[in-house]
């Protein structure tokens, strides 16, 4: 997924994880999301892409514990919000 942010929306998010080898934009969306940054999808087709056994994304099954990190950072920083 290749995603366009403005500075401000940077500023506001912050830049990636490095701590988040696996699912990095997994964890930056959701702080996206609980920050409301709006979003927009493109439906069309921008750009193709090659994937092959050495790319990070294609070992899914290597990704799952950061995804249950991720959305436990997502709910301990909403329930913050509540606080």
């Amino acid at each position: 997924m290749i995603r366009f942010h403005p500075k401000s929306i940077l500023r506001k998010v912050g830049l990636h994880d490095p701590s988040y080898h696996y699912r990095e934009s997994a964890e930056w969306l959701t702080r996206a999301k609980d920050a409301s940054v709006r979003k927009a999808i493109v439906t069309e087709t921008l750009l193709l892409l090659l994937v092959h056994d050495q790319e990070l994304t294609y070992h899914l099954d290597e990704t799952g514990s950061n995804i249950l990190k991720v959305l436990r950072a997502s709910i301990d920083r909403q329930h913050n919000k509540k606080l």
